[in-house]
């Protein structure tokens, strides 16, 4: 079957065409029922709801996929990279893996929103139609890990007009990509989708990358930074949602499960974000923080916040930035005995929580006949340092989503653990293996996030009883008069965990840098006090 009658059968199916008619779109009856009546992030997490959840395809798979997303009436491939460009692509025939060093040679797999954001090869991201494109091998290359932009004076431009330089706009003067006018609105709702689809861990993306710490602001709400939401805004209005972007829409549902809203109701951008003032864009992040504080607990790179303890064996967890927590009974070909912990800090969580949720990725490989075990496991009475097999363990593997093993393939797993809100607890995952059939278990993005309620920063500031003080001279917050401290947490005013200390009336933020903080000190009878701080 050639690419045209594929588009043929797909206008019957899902009613569009590209070659002279107008394409609308086949959203089922009620798909946006849950949304209706909702405006700003309230809107955007009804969003999440309805379409987070969707089809995985397999990275092979996108190829196939795009004989009916990514085909014009001529049975071409549709590139928004190479639109005009003089040069066309037939499916199958001119697919390749990576650049030849010459434009108009092949396409390949484009991920518009770039997989190093995210992690890499992480599910199902990696494999989500909404925002991987073929585009010609060779741009594709040197558009690179960068952002989207606006370009003045380009270092670089494509045969169709798309440009690579410096970016023109306020708030970024890093190297950007700019696609063509026509496109531009296609972009900008797909890194919509992106932040509405993914908010359940996005935030924890920001410091993956040089590029994407440029793009996202780590939070779940705004998602990305000033510049980019003025950008993206500024796209989404000046290129309208195309008949080709809603019957690429629609082909997609009839794959994945899901849409992208973004395409449905363009109103909706503008319902949920708005123009950011660069200037004073601190006082918009104090805004955005008095609608709900996240704690974004990022437990894990190259090790960060975790610790180890090996109860038997030769092997135990090292650090990888790109993978990183990786533990192995099964080294140059022999398998042998281990029992290995990956600890977190001890994390307590304010009474006030809501939605507390443990996300993390992870990749088996090697042993797959069963003889290797991997749980997830949650203590309130463990004591660091200590061999944890003689605390109390709560076993939630089961709630979790675990590799299945046999590849490098990242999985990624999201639960629910409201039941440790208002408690300090520590977070591990304990590899264990015999010497038959060994395993290699790797875990990253481990990230434990609630939100506060409404108001938390007037109760904080409220909310003082233990006496709680900061000496900026010496860059020190006290707690004076608790006479037992069991635990001080400093969290950014993002909500991320910033410094503690344990069984201390005293902690340092000497290496913090300027901004304001959420200072929360527990005792020993577990009274709570917490207090807003500003550390210059």
């Amino acid at each position: 079957m050639n690419c045209f009658n594929i588009i043929k059968q797909a206008s019957a199916l899902l009613g569009f065409a590209f070659a002279g008619s107008v394409a609308y779109a086949d959203v089922p009856d009620g798909y946006y029922s849950d949304a209706e009546g909702k405006t700003g992030y309230e809107l955007k997490t009804a969003l999440y709801n309805i379409i987070s959840s969707h089809s995985q395809l397999s990275y092979g798979g996108l190829w196939t996929a795009y004989e009916t997303t990514d085909c014009d009436a001529d049975g071409y491939i549709i590139d928004m990279y190479s639109a005009g460009a003089g040069y066309t692509y037939t499916f199958s025939d001119d697919q390749c893996g990576s650049s030849t060093g010459s434009e108009g040679y092949c396409y390949n797999r484009e991920h518009s929103f770039p997989k190093s954001w995210f992690g890499g090869e992480v599910s199902p991201m990696y494999t989500d139609l909404f925002h991987i494109y073929p585009t010609d091998s060779y741009v594709n290359t040197c558009r690179g890990n960068y952002p989207f932009g606006e370009v003045s004076s380009a270092s670089w431009t494509s045969l169709n007009g798309s440009k690579l330089g410096v970016n023109s706009t306020d708030g970024y003067s890093g190297t950007v990509f700019e696609p063509i006018d026509e496109y531009k609105g296609d972009f900008a709702r797909t890194y919509f989708y992106m932040a509405t689809c993914y908010q359940d861990r996005i935030a924890t993306w920001q410091s993956n990358t040089d590029e994407s710490d440029a793009v996202l602001n780590g939070t779940s709400t705004r998602v990305f930074e000033g510049w980019v939401v003025n950008l993206l805004l500024k796209w989404n209005e000046q290129d309208p949602v195309s008949d080709k972007e809603t019957a690429r829409n629609d082909a997609v549902y009839a794959i994945q499960g899901n849409r992208n809203p973004y395409i449905d109701h363009p109103e909706y951008v503008t319902e949920i974000w708005s123009a950011v003032d660069i200037d004073s864009e601190e006082e918009e992040e104090d805004t955005e923080e008095e609608q709900g504080v996240y704690i974004n607990e990022t437990l894990l790179g190259s090790f960060g916040t975790f610790n180890t303890y090996d109860v038997s064996g030769s092997q135990s967890w090292t650090a990888s930035k790109s993978y990183g927590a990786k533990m192995s009974g099964y080294v140059s070909g022999t398998s042998y005995a281990n029992e290995d912990w990956l600890l977190s800090k001890t994390v307590t969580v304010p009474s006030n929580a809501e939605d507390l949720t443990l996300t993390f990725d992870n990749a088996i490989n090697h042993g797959t006949s069963g003889e290797y075990t991997t749980s997830v496991l949650v203590s309130t009475d463990f004591v660091l340092g200590n061999n944890p097999n003689n605390y109390t363990w709560t076993d939630i593997t089961d709630r979790c989503t675990i590799s299945a093993g046999g590849s490098w393939t990242f999985v990624s797993s999201t639960t629910n653990l409201d039941e440790y809100i208002g408690t300090t607890f520590t977070i591990a995952f304990k590899y264990t293996c015999t010497s038959v059939d060994a395993a290699t278990w790797e875990v990253k993005n481990v990230v434990l996030r609630a939100t506060l309620g409404e108001n938390a920063i007037d109760d904080i500031a409220a909310d003082n009883a233990m006496n709680i003080t900061y000496v900026n001279s010496e860059k020190t917050v006290y707690v004076g008069s608790a006479s037992d401290v069991d635990n001080i947490s400093v969290y950014s005013i993002e909500g991320g965990l910033a410094a503690s200390a344990v069984r201390q009336n005293a902690v340092t933020l000497a290496s913090l840098p300027a901004g304001m903080y959420v200072v929360r000190a527990t005792d020993a009878d577990g009274n709570v006090a917490t207090s807003k701080i500003i550390v210059r």
